[in-house]
């Protein structure tokens, strides 16, 4: 008999998990608490995303942060031969970059950003013993990128980590528990991580709107972060300037170079 292979697992556990809640109310509750289906279903995603991943992994706070990652890689790739190939052909990460999404939000009942950075880790911990590590286990890297997530995540570390959140700064990566490790972009950043960007291009107008970098923003008033990413970034990233992206990138190639997990 042959195994089963991970996506034919993920597609029954997705079908049965759709089949289970269609029609019902679609509302995340956050902290709710899961079903037996779900319950499996969290499983095998953190099981397939920590320790069934086969390239090192990159988890960001925010939804266009691995946009901007991409774009950054494509345009400085002869500098990170580790982390992505590009040819006439095709572009080859050699990483994966991602976010918390709406469906692992629904899944696990947590919300996007820092919150559920944290409870991605924090719930791994505990749940760690059911898995069995692989010897060629490939870094997970969660990356914060404001202040107060940093803060938080920090302050939780005695939990389950001998790093001392004092000695903890943009000049490392520092590695918590098994292949888990964090950076805190903030603090490379001065602020968020569209001020890597020159600065002339975060006053660029979209049908005469001002960009705001907040999470909430008067829609009729200003565009956000999702627009910013793909209409004013992604438009230019041919003569867009990335070199304030280089301390992130440089972490990373750190990560897949020189750090053993």
């Amino acid at each position: 008999m042959q195994p089963i292979s991970k996506q034919t697992i993920e597609g029954r556990l997705s079908y049965t998990h759709h089949i289970r809640h269609s029609g019902k109310d679609v509302n995340i509750v956050f902290g709710q608490n899961s079903t037996g289906i779900e319950k499996l279903y969290q499983q095998f995603l953190l099981y397939k995303l920590i320790i069934g991943n086969d390239m090192p992994v990159f988890i960001f706070e925010g939804k266009t942060d691995p946009l901007y990652i991409r774009y950054a890689l494509q345009m400085l790739h002869n500098d990170y031969p580790s982390l992505i190939t590009v040819t006439k052909e095709k572009i080859d990460y050699h990483v994966k970059l991602c976010t918390i999404t709406k469906s692992f939000q629904r899944i696990f009942h947590v919300p996007s950003g820092s919150s559920g950075l944290d409870y991605l880790i924090e719930h791994y911990y505990s749940q760690r013993k059911i898995f069995a590590l692989d010897a060629d286990r490939k870094p997970v890297i969660f990356i914060y990128d404001n202040d107060e997530g940093a803060k938080k995540i920090k302050g939780k570390l005695k939990n389950f980590s001998n790093v001392d959140p004092k000695e903890m700064n943009s000049n490392s990566v520092y590695r918590l528990f098994d292949n888990i490790g964090v950076i805190f972009s903030t603090e490379i950043t001065g602020g968020t991580i569209e001020d890597l960007f020159p600065p002339d291009l975060l006053t660029v107008k979209l049908d005469g709107k001002p960009f705001s970098k907040e999470n909430e923003f008067n829609q009729e008033k200003f565009y956000g972060k999702r627009d910013f990413a793909k209409k004013v970034i992604g438009s230019r990233r041919k003569t867009v300037d990335f070199s304030g992206f280089r301390t992130i990138l440089n972490h990373m190639k750190n990560v897949t170079e020189n750090m053993t997990w």
